[in-house]
């Protein structure tokens, strides 16, 4: 499962069907709230247009569509932050970590010096993502928390972006042919 830069039409809808599939005790520990299934429209149409702002996802073949989902916020042109969606039976595999691990990649190539996540303090997946990955992860009043990392400087992120979505791209192919081959071999 390769996570994969998230930029068509198609993949748009998909992030919106990904999300309202979630149930309502995931969507409030994502947003801090339950949104409606309009509000969660409304969120993807804004945040896919805003200039900045990145999507990726990770599809399994096992599934139809999406099972994983980051998103990518610029703050300003040194910061941003990153909220993820996990679908639950994909959870536990490392799925949120290669997101994460991606979207740094992507970050670095951008210039971003700083990544923050903020989360309900119950949300004990995203903390475990973010210390992970050396996120400094602190318990604020109100039951929330905030983990923010420096990112160092890396000449090569251009280039790593680059490749990893040349490499998430012959992934994604590979998974298409293995379902054409299946649908084929099925009818026979």
């Amino acid at each position: 499962m390769t996570p994969i830069k998230l930029s068509s039409d198609l993949q748009r809808q998909e992030v919106v069907k990904h999300l309202l599939s979630l149930d309502r005790e995931d969507l409030r520990l994502r947003f801090g709230y339950t949104p409606t299934d309009s509000i969660i429209e409304q969120y993807v149409s804004e945040s896919w247009s805003r200039v900045g702002d990145r999507w990726f996802g990770i599809y399994d073949s096992d599934h139809e569509g999406l099972v994983a989902t980051l998103h990518i916020a610029k703050i300003d042109n040194e910061s941003a932050e990153f909220g993820f969606t996990v679908s639950k039976d994909m959870r536990n595999q490392g799925v949120g970590n290669a997101l994460f691990k991606r979207g740094a990649v992507w970050a670095k190539a951008q210039s971003v010096k700083k990544l923050f996540m903020h989360c309900l303090s119950e949300n004990k997946a995203v903390q475990s993502i973010a210390k992970k990955n050396e996120m400094h992860v602190v318990t604020i009043l109100g039951g929330e928390a905030e983990a923010d990392l420096a990112l160092p400087y890396d000449p090569s992120a251009i280039i790593s972006d680059v490749l990893l979505d040349r490499v998430s791209v012959y992934d994604m192919l590979l998974v298409n042919q293995q379902k054409l081959m299946s649908t084929f071999f099925r009818k026979r």
